[in-house]
């Protein structure tokens, strides 16, 4: 047997223990997470109110800021993106209609339907 063929063997007898122990480790974190979960236990109304004043009270906000002022301003920041957004594609689409470019070329680089750009040309005439 050559030195080669030694440390060979001895890598592969290392990589057989190395992944014996990493399944080993692997199958107690299952346990110890499954354990954890089934401990904790479930957070009522109470607690996730009083959780939310202290997140609110850490970040400066008011004590009327709740969870419905938060989801409406998420919704009307939303709202005025798509605005934006849609105003953006409606300019590109503009300029690209006036340097030449056909209605297919303009929906494929904007995502703008056929039917939007019939609007959008009946709209922007200048």
């Amino acid at each position: 047997m050559t030195v080669l063929q030694v440390l060979l063997i001895l890598t592969g007898v290392a990589i057989l223990a190395a992944t014996g122990v990493i399944l080993r480790l692997s199958s107690q974190l299952r346990r110890a997470t499954v354990q954890a979960a089934v401990m904790a236990p479930a957070l009522g109304e109470a607690e996730i109110d009083a959780i939310s004043r202290r997140v609110a009270g850490a970040l400066g906000a008011a004590d009327e800021t709740g969870l419905d002022t938060i989801a409406a301003k998420i919704d009307q920041l939303r709202a005025e993106f798509d605005w934006v957004v849609g105003e953006s594609l409606i300019t590109q689409a503009v300029s690209l209609a006036r340097t030449g470019h056909t209605e297919g070329e303009i929906a494929q680089a904007t995502g703008i339907s056929a039917d939007e750009l019939q609007a959008i040309r009946r709209f922007r005439r200048h």
